[in-house]
């Protein structure tokens, strides 16, 4: 009987060991840091670019456009499959008509409105958005934020030349004072 009950106990306390660990990873799996888009920026990057500006000349000069090309394709890598939250604005790649507006796989920008009448932001300013399952398009002016795991790919030429992708878990409306743009 000492036995038994010994047994039990045991048992009983695996049980509630198990019950705790997964709990905590659960816990562990939603929680994602929140970053800025000057997170995406790694540390001086942009540093050529005069304090007062670009010039017109400097539009001109091939090799600083191509300085600004190849800085734009440049990456944080630490953040290589990290789970993140930021939050920006929806630029929408393919709508779903019959699905009353619904999206599978959008851009995330900085700004309202960017890569539709003004030239994209650079590829490590945007964040192209993939989801499971497809959410209501947003207005460009509805800020949003988006949770999931951030990685790091070659640019895509379908999505602005983006290099990072986000398999987002969680795409949420917020306030205008809700915007973290970390500028």
């Amino acid at each position: 009987m000492n036995n038994f009950f010994k047994d039990k106990c045991v048992l009983i306390f695996k049980t509630l060991f198990l019950v705790i660990f997964i709990t905590n990873l659960s816990y562990a799996r939603d929680e994602s840091s929140a970053i800025t888009w000057t997170h995406l920026l790694p540390e001086g990057v942009f540093d050529f670019i005069p304090e007062g500006g670009v010039t017109d000349e400097m539009w001109r000069d091939n090799e600083f456009l191509e300085e600004l090309r190849n800085s734009g394709l440049v990456t944080v890598d630490e953040l290589d499959g990290e789970r993140v939250r930021i939050t920006g604005f929806m630029v929408p790649l393919d709508v779903d008509w019959d699905q009353i507006e619904t999206v599978s796989e959008f851009v995330l920008v900085p700004s309202p409105g960017m890569c539709i009448h003004v030239p994209p932001p650079p590829p490590n300013q945007m964040v192209l958005v993939q989801l499971d399952d497809p959410v209501q398009v947003r207005s460009m002016f509805e800020p949003i934020g988006i949770s999931g795991k951030i990685s790091i790919k070659s640019p895509n030429a379908e999505a602005y030349d983006s290099v990072y992708v986000m398999r987002a878990e969680k795409v949420e409306d917020v306030t205008f004072d809700e915007l973290d743009l970390g500028r």
